[in-house]
C-alpha cells in the first residue's frame, strides 16, 4: 500500500548526482554559476536569484519536451534539476524561492512519471508527489494565498489518485478531504477568485464520489450529520447564544446542564468561540473551520467527522473526546491538551503543534504529515501507526 510508504526526503549533501544524469549535469554546469553546484561556496544575493532563474528556464525546457511527447528526455533533465534544487534549498533554508523552485521541479517530474505510466516508476512517482505535497504545504502555511492553495491541492489530488489506483481508498479520501477543507477555507477568503471556485467545485465532486463509493462498500447506513427541522430550530437558538460571547453561553450551559448540547452537523464556520465550554457536546459532522476557540473546553465531546480546518485551538482542552476521522488540517493547536482522546483516522496535516499534549491518545491512522514534532508531548502515545513524513 502506498499509504505505508512515505516520501524519502533526499539529503543533498550526502549523495552524488546519478551517473546516468552526468551528461545533463555537465550541460547545466556550463550554463550556471559554478558556485551554485557546491555546498562549499554557496551563491549569495543576486547571484543566487540569477541561478534559480536559469534553472527555472531549464525546467521550462523540460516542460516543452513533455508537451512535445518526449517524457523520457524530460525525466532526465528534471531529475538532475531536483537534485540541484535540493542543494540550493539546503544551503539557503530561509530562501523561500528555493523551496518554490524545488516544489515546481518535483511537480513537473511527477507529471512526467504520470505520463510515462510505467509500473517500475510507481514508487518514484509516489515519493515525488509526497515530497512535493510536503513542501507545498509548508509554502501554503507561510503564504496563505489562492496560488499556494491551488498548488498544494494539485499535489494532494495526485497522491489521492495514486492511493486509489493502489486500492487504498481510505487514504485517498483523507487526502481529498484535506484538499477540500483547505480549498473551502481559501474560497471563503477570496470569494471572487474564479480559478479557486472551480477548484472548490472539483474538490467537492471528488470527495462526494469517493465517499459514495466507500459508503457503498461498508456495512450499515452512512451518517451524514443532517439535522431534522426540530433539531435545526434548536441549533439556531444555540448559535444565537454563542454569538453573545463566552459569559452568556457558559451561563446558559450551566442553566441547562441536564440537556444534551446537540450541534451535530451545525455550520459554525469562522465563529468566535474563545473560552467557551462544549464539554460533552455532540459536534459530530459540525463545520468548525476557521473558528477561534482559544482556551475552549471540548472534554468528552463527540467531534467525529468534524471539520476544524484552519481553526485556532490554542490552549483548548480535548480530554476524553472522540475526534475520529476529523479534519484538523492547518490548525493552531499550540499548548492544547488532547489527553486522553481518540483521534483514529484524523487528518492533522500541517497543524501547528507547539507544546501540544497527546498523552495517552489513540493516534492510529492519524495523518501528521507536515507537522513539527520537536515540541510535542507524546507520553504513553507514540507515533506508531501514524502517517508521517519520512526524515
Amino acid at each position: 500500500m502506498h499509504g505505508d510508504r512515505q516520501s524519502q526526503v533526499r539529503q543533498p549533501g550526502q549523495r552524488q548526482i546519478p551517473e546516468r544524469h552526468a551528461p545533463v549535469a555537465d550541460r547545466l554546469r556550463t550554463r550556471h554559476h559554478p558556485r551554485a553546484l557546491t555546498r562549499r561556496k554557496p551563491v549569495r544575493g543576486h547571484n543566487l536569484r540569477r541561478t534559480a532563474y536559469r534553472r527555472h528556464t531549464e525546467l521550462a525546457g523540460s516542460q516543452a519536451r513533455l508537451a512535445d511527447g518526449r517524457p523520457v528526455a524530460a525525466e532526465a533533465v528534471l531529475t538532475a534539476a531536483v537534485d540541484m534544487y535540493h542543494e540550493l534549498a539546503a544551503e539557503h533554508p530561509t530562501f523561500m524561492e528555493a523551496d518554490q523552485r524545488l516544489a515546481d521541479s518535483l511537480q513537473h517530474l511527477g507529471e512526467v512519471y504520470r505520463a510515462l505510466n510505467l509500473t517500475e516508476h510507481k514508487d518514484k512517482e509516489y515519493e515525488t508527489w509526497a515530497e512535493c505535497a510536503q513542501i507545498r504545504t509548508r509554502l501554503f502555511q507561510a503564504t496563505m494565498s489562492p496560488e499556494t492553495a491551488l498548488q498544494a491541492g494539485l499535489a494532494f489530488r495526485r497522491l489521492a489518485d495514486l492511493a486509489k489506483s493502489d486500492g487504498d481508498r481510505d487514504n485517498a479520501l483523507r487526502l481529498l478531504s484535506t484538499r477540500l477543507a483547505m480549498t473551502e477555507a481559501m474560497a471563503e477568503m477570496y470569494p471572487y477568485e474564479e480559478e479557486l471556485a472551480a477548484e472548490l467545485a472539483g474538490a467537492r465532486k471528488d470527495v462526494a464520489a469517493l465517499t459514495a463509493h466507500v459508503a457503498s462498500t461498508t456495512d450499515g447506513p452512512e451518517r451524514v450529520g443532517r439535522l431534522n427541522e426540530e433539531g435545526g430550530a434548536a441549533t439556531a437558538q444555540v448559535i444565537g447564544v454563542l454569538r453573545q460571547g463566552p459569559s452568556a453561553f457558559n451561563q446558559w450551559r450551566a442553566d441547562n446542564a441536564e440537556e444534551e448540547l446537540d450541534l451535530s452537523g451545525a455550520d459554525l464556520r469562522g465563529m468566535e468561540l474563545n473560552d467557551m465550554v462544549f464539554a460533552g457536546a455532540n459536534l459530530a459532522g459540525a463545520n468548525l473551520s476557521r473558528v477561534s476557540a482559544r482556551g475552549a473546553i471540548f472534554s468528552g465531546a463527540d467531534l467525529t467527522d468534524a471539520n476544524l480546518t484552519g481553526a485556532d485551538l490554542t490552549g483548548a482542552g480535548f480530554g476524553y473526546s472522540e475526534v475520529v476521522n476529523a479534519t484538523i488540517a492547518f490548525t493552531r493547536l499550540g499548548s492544547a491538551m488532547i489527553q486522553p482522546a481518540t483521534l483514529t483516522g484524523a487528518v492533522l496535516t500541517g497543524a501547528i503543534l507547539h507544546h501540544t499534549s497527546f498523552r495517552k491518545c489513540d493516534l492510529t491512522g492519524v495523518d501528521l504529515r507536515g507537522c513539527d514534532f520537536s515540541r510535542l508531548d507524546l507520553k504513553h502515545s507514540g507515533l506508531d501507526g501514524t502517517i508521517i513524513d519520512t526524515p
